[in-house]
C-alpha cells in the first residue's frame, strides 16, 4: 500500500515538472494559466524608411510553433517569418503601419501553441 501511495507522488511530482516546462511563456506581459491559456501580447516593432510606394491595402501574416509536453517543439513563429508571410499573401514589397501580437495558446501544460501575427498595409514601391 505504501508503495502505490509513493509511487502515486512520483507520477505527480514527475507531472508537475512536465507541466512547469511546457507553461514557460516568452511574452511577460501575457499570462500563462496552469490549466488554459489563450492570450495575445504586444510585440515591438521598430519604424522604417521606404522610398515612394503606392498603397495596395491591409495584409496580415502568420507564424506558428507548437510544443507537447515540454519536451518536443517545432515551427518558427518568428516576427520575421509572420512579416514575410504577409508579403507572400498580399503579392507586397513591404508593409508600413506594422502591428505585432503574439497569440499563446496552452492546455494544460501538455500542449502550447504559439503564433505570431503580424498586420499593415501593403505596399509596392515605385520604380
Amino acid at each position: 500500500m505504501r508503495m502505490r501511495i509513493l509511487i502515486g507522488m512520483c507520477c505527480m511530482v514527475s507531472l508537475i515538472f512536465v507541466i512547469g516546462c511546457a507553461m514557460v511563456s516568452p511574452v511577460a506581459s501575457v499570462p500563462t494559466g496552469l490549466i488554459y491559456t489563450g492570450a495575445t501580447g504586444p510585440v515591438g516593432v521598430a519604424a522604417a524608411n521606404y522610398p515612394e510606394y503606392k498603397v495596395i491595402g491591409p495584409a496580415e501574416g502568420t507564424s506558428s510553433a507548437i510544443g507537447v509536453l515540454g519536451i518536443a517543439a517545432a515551427g518558427n513563429a518568428g516576427a520575421s517569418e509572420a512579416y514575410q508571410d504577409a508579403l507572400r499573401r498580399a503579392r507586397a514589397d513591404a508593409l508600413i503601419d506594422v502591428q505585432v501580437d503574439q497569440k499563446i495558446t496552452s492546455v494544460l501544460g501538455l500542449f502550447s501553441k504559439h503564433t505570431t501575427i503580424v498586420k499593415g498595409t501593403a505596399v509596392k514601391f515605385i520604380k
